[in-house]
């Protein structure tokens, strides 16, 4: 670790200091848990609240540094240029970052994370399931949820010429009814319960990628190891949602 960080200060790029065995993970939750502890942010300038740590970092450490996720180090960058050569990757010299077991299980083969064959594979089949004329047919699904959703304010303002309303809440409906709508027909219902069990998933993977996995770990069980759902669904563990 030590070698990786003075051939990085070389190069003029430092970071946080390397903690043994989980790195900067615990530094990156007290961050999350500090910014979430504060009051609702208004305002267009979100990168200190969608990524906290990395907005700190840059602005302690520069726009380039080095921070660590268990034994790996990690590069922050913010040239447009090099974010460009990254992610285009015409070279092939920059490998997708791999999953530990865990979070294996909770995205399984997802796209994000595919490379070669298996890639250009599941590209060709999501790019038959959101073709142009396919996507024009779901305009009248569309069109309906946000209809129901005005005519809800509507209702809601009765009458009143200013109002207040939870935005964030009635776009997060707004897109399990479409979704709900497009990809289930008229199985509402079927389509919100599955929405619901994504959100669920979601929370667990930000817990398993913000988390240093340590082998034989899992074995203790505890409470954010089972997704626990309403209980006309019932209990499932986390093996049972990992392909939503």
């Amino acid at each position: 670790m030590k070698l990786i960080q003075r051939h990085f200060k070389k190069l003029g790029i430092s970071g946080p200091a390397y903690r043994p065995v989980f790195g900067n993970t615990a530094e990156i939750r007290h961050i999350y848990a500090e910014v979430q502890s504060k009051s609702n942010y208004f305002g267009h300038d979100v990168v200190h609240r969608l990524d906290p740590y990395y907005h700190r970092w840059s602005f302690d450490y520069g726009k380039t540094f080095l921070w660590w996720f268990g034994s790996i180090p990690n590069l922050g960058i913010a040239e447009p240029e090099l974010i460009k050569e990254v992610l285009m990757n015409s070279t092939g010299c920059y490998r997708k970052v791999g999953l530990d077991p865990l979070s294996k299980q909770l995205f399984g083969d997802s796209i994000v994370f595919l490379e070669g064959e298996k890639w250009a594979l599941h590209r060709r089949i999501g790019n038959q399931a959101f073709n142009m004329e396919r996507v024009k047919g779901w305009i009248p699904e569309i069109v309906a949820s946000v209809t129901k959703m005005l005519e809800k304010w509507e209702q809601d303002r009765g009458g009143i010429v200013e109002f207040e309303i939870d935005v964030h809440k009635q776009l997060h409906d707004l897109s399990a009814d479409i979704i709900s709508r497009t990809a289930f027909g008229n199985s509402l219902q079927e389509g919100k319960r599955i929405f619901e069990l994504q959100e669920q998933q979601a929370h667990l993977v930000l817990q398993a990628v913000r988390s240093v996995y340590i082998p034989g770990f899992r074995i203790l069980k505890d409470q954010e190891h089972l997704l626990v759902v309403p209980d006309r669904y019932g209990k499932l563990d986390i093996t049972d949602v990992k392909g939503l």
